[in-house]
């Protein structure tokens, strides 16, 4: 699944079925260490795991071996704005 994080969202104002989709950034990074770094490295593939330049999490991935086709799963943060 696709998860989307936005500076325009009022989390706590979200519903549960909403709330799947967005992540805070504190629980993308216990997503990576949970259910990424975490993996089988015997049966998994560590595809990425890289950081902006500002040191947060740029994208944390893997994929299974053998795997064929759309195999890429883990968090990736596309962006993050900082309003002053």
């Amino acid at each position: 699944s696709t998860t989307k994080t936005t500076k325009h969202i009022n989390y706590d104002t979200l519903s549960v079925w909403e709330k799947q989709w967005y992540k805070t950034i504190d629980e993308m990074y216990q997503f990576c260490q949970d259910s990424v770094l975490s993996r089988d490295k015997s049966k998994n593939d560590i595809h990425e795991l890289e950081f902006h330049v500002n040191g947060i999490l740029k994208s944390c991935t893997y994929y299974p071996y053998g795997c064929q086709d759309d195999c890429i799963f883990g968090p990736r943060i596309d962006s993050v704005f900082f309003d002053r």
